[in-house]
């Protein structure tokens, strides 16, 4: 799935606003910004990232944290095979990088372009208020983690794929009001559906599968199979399909807001 945005008549449009372009920094020989500049940056400047980058490997040096300003960063695991497992999709005020013996868990890996700032979390870098900051969001983080493992071991393939729409419709507009005469809403999502799938742990061919059944139920449409917008067409029945995915859901946009 790319993710070029645009609008359709009488729909709201959810995805991100990608930087334009990357400025000021040295480029790497893979496209990327050079890594010893990343490094050398100082806390607070800005670092701009092109799309499909990989900021760190798994096991690599932890020695830079980023707040993501604009554009989407994936984390992955590695597993036992020769894939990644992605554990985490982030966007605007997510933070990354933090490790707790000096080494990074999760490969981070840019879905868009990124813009991310570079963070002091030393009490001799960061004001009291930064970091009572950065706990906030952290706890948000943690919580929307949780919640995707619980909805990974109890939740069926169909609601865990209208859990991960739900979330990123409410991921990109918290205040959305969910009515009987809510607007068709227009979601991009920049990870191709392969990816998808391995973020709610099913194989591509059922998540081929669930999303057919949404369409056949009226819930949502796409225009073609590659298409990078998912519309959601009845997004009451949406919610209605998981209670439980609303009330995770609620509890996770109420920690957004207050992060």
């Amino acid at each position: 799935m790319h993710t070029t945005l645009s609008r359709s008549k009488g729909s709201r449009l959810i995805g991100f606003k990608a930087p334009d372009k990357v400025r000021g920094h040295a480029i790497s020989p893979d496209g990327g910004l050079d890594p010893q500049e990343q490094t050398s940056s100082r806390p607070n400047a800005s670092v701009d990232f092109p799309a499909r980058h990989t900021i760190h490997e798994s096991g690599g040096d932890a020695d830079s944290v980023f707040q993501i300003v604009n554009g989407y960063v994936q984390l992955s695991i590695p597993t036992l095979g020769s894939a990644n497992q992605i554990v985490a999709i982030l966007g605007k005020g997510d933070y990354f990088g933090f490790s707790a013996d000096g080494h990074h868990l999760c490969k981070a890996r840019t879905l868009t372009p990124v813009t991310a700032r570079k963070v002091a979390c030393s009490s001799d870098n960061a004001t009291r208020t930064d970091l009572i900051s950065i706990n906030r969001r952290l706890q948000s983080q943690i919580n929307a983690a949780l919640w995707h493992h619980v909805s990974l071991a109890h939740l069926s393939v169909l609601e865990r794929l209208a859990d991960f729409l739900l979330w990123w419709a409410r991921r990109h507009a918290p205040k959305l009001a969910i009515s009987a005469d809510s607007g068709p809403l227009d979601l991009h999502i920049p990870l191709q559906r392969r990816d998808i799938a391995n973020h709610l742990a099913m194989t591509s061919e059922t998540m081929s599968r669930m999303l057919g059944e949404l369409q056949r139920r009226g819930m949502i449409t796409m225009t073609t199979r590659k298409s990078p917008i998912i519309r959601i067409t009845d997004l009451p029945a949406l919610v209605a399909l998981c209670p439980k995915c609303r009330e995770g859901m609620t509890r996770h946009d109420r920690e957004l807001r207050s992060a």
